[in-house]
Formats: structure tokens, C-alpha cells, sequence
């Protein structure tokens, strides 16, 4: 079942599908991965391909949830969870103008150097 964020503008209202902040959390993952933090992330290991999640609730609470790997050995993996966070933010904010977005980074493992 999709679910929509919604917000009631003065000419009737406007809503989002959680595909929209999917999709901008996906392009953001996949622009870092093999850019910025090309040798300290990965979305695939093995058969473990990383998903990204949507939840909206019906208090039009976003919850945007990103599954990464880290390679291992990154000393300082909350900077780079953090820039993840911060970039998904921006890229939804830039579309949406919406702020009341909660970007959630899930490491599901560290790996060894690509």
C-alpha cells in the first residue's frame, strides 16, 4: 500500500507518494558511493543488495530509513553517516520544501575494501 504525505494547500492538496523520497534518498546513496565516499560505503555485499524505506504516518511524520554497508576499517564512519543523512535531507528538502523529514542511516555491516 503507497502512502502520501499531505498537505492541504489553499487551492485543494498536494501529495507526495513515499516513491518521491525514496527515489531522492536512492539517487543521493548511489551519487556518494561513487563519489565522495566511494571507498568507504558500499550498497551491495555479497547477495545483500541495501534497501531504502519510507514510512508516513498519519501525522505526516516522514521516515526515511538507508541500509549501507561501511568498509571496514573507516575510523570515522559517523562522519560519513552523517553526511548521508544530511545530503538525503537536503535532496528531499530541494524537491518538497518539506522539513519535517527523519533520515534514519542503517549500517548493516562493515566489509572489507572493495
Amino acid at each position: 500500500i503507497m502512502t502520501y504525505y499531505t498537505q492541504n494547500t489553499g487551492h485543494g492538496s498536494l501529495n507526495i507518494s513515499e516513491l518521491v523520497f525514496i527515489q531522492s534518498a536512492q539517487r543521493v546513496l548511489q551519487e556518494l558511493s561513487v563519489g565522495q565516499l566511494k571507498d568507504r560505503i558500499l550498497l551491495k555485499s555479497g547477495k545483500k543488495t541495501c534497501k531504502v524505506t519510507c514510512e508516513i504516518d498519519k501525522h505526516n511524520k516522514i521516515v526515511v530509513s538507508a541500509e549501507i554497508f561501511m568498509v571496514a576499517g573507516d575510523e570515522n564512519a559517523s562522519e560519513a553517516t552523517s553526511l548521508i543523512q544530511q545530503s538525503i535531507y537536503d535532496a528531499i528538502y530541494d524537491i518538497t520544501e518539506i522539513r519535517q523529514v527523519k533520515i534514519n542511516v542503517l549500517v548493516l555491516g562493515f566489509v572489507l575494501k572493495k
